[in-house]
């Protein structure tokens, strides 16, 4: 009998303590959605101009089947983080049914984030009527689920579209345990495989039924369920293992030389941690690109002091537990922080030791250990229910007003991206963004600029000289751009940004059997590219080449069915070649998919205008 009062939702049982009200849902929903809806229009940002806005690899399914079945050790650059098959899926059907625009993929972030926000409430419900005084485990369940919904941390994680890799990983481990207290444990083993194709640090889930598990038999290990839990570590051994053959590493496989050296990353674990910590209880300083924390040069007192911070943190939680029964909800909050942010705070470096969107799941052990922490105290005052409401209710306004204000940020690209190199200047990401702004305005130089700032750091750094080498060739500078373009290529012969720009301007500048030239060799790297089947039909047409020409960009259409340039070209050349009703037809599919493309709609008058 006592083993049933331990898990009460062992056999399935749905009281009604475990179902929010209408009235909590829609908070959750509100406090998920409104603070995040200024940033609905920001443009592509860092990563997702290489998986989203240029990825040839999303533009079909056969493309992202294609993708997955090449050999991610091949040698060839990848779109899709092959670690990540779910989310790079959620990306082709995004485009398949919005276009790449970045406010649609947007809005579906914001979807996502309020759908897993009332998984967190249901299970932030079975948790605190289990730990909790059944008078304040509604509140504190409620609360503190639209503390995590609407905290200015996650606009990261929601804003960046990137970030919706966390967002589905955190939407499995969340819907995981629940579905193991539910007695659904085929469909929790389903969820969590789901959850670590997502983003790896999914890996977590087993640690974290262990801990909830745990906490539901009244911190006893003897009532865990052992047997049941088996197939969970089966799964992560198993991915770790399939992970290490398929793509060569376990950790960072993205970082290269990048990656901080094993010993260095540990010992930069506690101010990591400590950074977490500040940025969720205050949000000041948040940051898409914090400063890397290097402990070989921040010196002994950077680095002990932490570590020292977090030792007596933990005290304090160890004595809460100790002396309060609702200490229980605080160490279990301690101890959810720690084990979701095990994966990257571990022995595995990565880039960076600090990443905003590895919050996304980890904040809710820390706003869970301070909002049972601040009942603990209030009720040891005697200070009454209502102003325990009251008090999380003006946390979560002030919280959601942040959150609204960093979004719109988000959406000004120059004052984001100066803002975030005021916190860290020597961001090479923010210097990228703020020079590919500058092109895209015709401030050609001040992305000059912008992109010599990134190379005065990192001379070696393509990417950067690709980019320098388009402005140089938009102010008209072509000898400049074309010694930038070759040098770059004499680097790596097949980086796909240099061949595109050197191609680009080959074709600018008449040279069609150089542009065609680069064009293969970036297909020979990229073949589902629709950008350069589209150029390299272009130079094909400029020789004279009508029939090979139309192959290309029938081919890029098929690859990027909402392509307006593709459609526009191809009708042009059923112009050129007699075939008028075939060019109606794609000047309309052209400005169907962009309804402000002027050549489309003149040729379109022209031709209607001759019938």
């Amino acid at each position: 009998m006592a083993r049933q009062q331990a898990h009460p939702k062992k056999t399935g049982d749905r009281s009604r303590s475990a179902r929010p009200p209408a009235l909590s849902v829609v908070l959750v929903v509100l406090a998920a959605v409104l603070p995040n809806l200024p940033g609905l229009n920001a443009p592509f940002m860092l990563d997702d101009r290489f998986r989203i806005e240029h990825n040839p690899e999303i533009r079909s399914p056969a493309a992202w089947w294609n993708s997955l079945a090449r050999q991610p050790t091949d040698g060839t650059p990848h779109r899709n983080d092959p670690s990540r098959p779910l989310t790079s899926f959620t990306f082709m059907l995004n485009a398949a049914a919005t276009g790449v625009r970045p406010g649609a993929f947007r809005a579906v972030n914001i979807a996502l984030h309020a759908l897993t926000a009332v998984l967190l409430l249901l299970l932030a419900r079975r948790i605190c009527t289990t730990l909790l005084p059944a008078r304040v485990a509604v509140t504190v369940a409620a609360g503190v689920t639209v503390l995590w919904a609407s905290h200015p941390v996650h606009a990261a994680t929601v804003t960046y579209l990137s970030g919706r890799a966390e967002i589905l990983a955190a939407a499995g481990m969340f819907g995981t345990v629940l579905l193991f207290f539910g007695g659904r444990f085929g469909w929790a083993l389903a969820v969590c495989a789901l959850a670590l194709l997502a983003k790896p640090n999914a890996a977590a889930a087993p640690l974290l039924l262990l801990a909830a598990d745990c906490a539901a038999g009244c911190g006893s290990w003897r009532t865990v369920r052992w047997s049941q839990h088996a197939p969970f570590w089966a799964l992560v051994i198993a991915y770790v293992f399939a992970r290490r053959l398929l793509l060569g590493a376990v950790g960072d496989i993205e970082g290269g030389s990048g990656v901080m050296p094993v010993p260095e990353y540990l010992a930069a674990m506690p101010h990591a941690l400590a950074t977490y910590l500040r940025l969720l209880v205050v949000p000041v300083g948040l940051s898409l690109d914090h400063v890397v924390f290097r402990p070989s040069e921040a010196g002994w007192p950077m680095v002990a002091s932490p570590a020292i911070l977090l030792c007596t943190l933990g005290a304090v939680v160890w004595a809460v537990f100790r002396c309060r029964p609702e200490g229980r909800t605080v160490l279990f909050g301690a101890v959810w922080f720690l084990v979701v942010l095990l994966p990257t705070s571990s022995v595995l470096p990565t880039v960076n030791p600090v990443v905003e969107t590895r919050l996304y799941p980890a904040a809710f052990g820390v706003l869970l250990a301070v909002a049972a922490a601040v009942f603990v105290a209030y009720d040891r005052l005697r200070i009454s229910a209502h102003v325990y409401r009251v008090t999380i209710a003006s946390v979560c306004c002030a919280l959601a007003s942040l959150t609204g204000a960093r979004a719109a940020l988000m959406a000004q690209p120059e004052r984001h991206w100066r803002t975030t190199l005021a916190i860290n200047p020597s961001s090479m990401r923010a210097h990228n963004e703020l020079g590919m702004h500058y092109a895209g305005q015709g401030r050609y130089g001040d992305a000059a600029d912008a992109f010599r700032a990134i190379l005065s750091e990192h001379r070696d750094n393509a990417e950067a000289r690709a980019n320098l080498g388009a402005v140089l060739a938009a102010q008209g500078r072509i000898a400049e751009a074309r010694g930038i373009f070759g040098e770059v290529l004499r680097r790596e012969p097949v980086h796909p940004l240099a061949l595109h720009n050197a191609a680009r301007l080959a074709l600018q500048e008449g040279d069609a059997a150089e542009a065609e030239r680069l064009l293969y060799a970036l297909l020979s790297v990229e073949p589902a590219n629709p950008d350069a089947h589209l150029l390299l039909g272009a130079a094909l047409l400029t020789r004279g080449d009508a029939e090979g020409a139309e192959r290309y960009f029938l081919r890029a259409l098929s690859l990027d069915p909402r392509s307006a340039p593709a459609a526009y070209n191809l009708g042009f050349l059923y112009e050129m070649t007699g075939r008028a009703e075939a060019a109606r037809k794609s000047y309309l599919r052209a400005l169907r998919a962009d309804p402000r493309h002027a050549s489309a709609a003149a040729r379109l008058q022209a031709l209607d205008g001759t019938r």
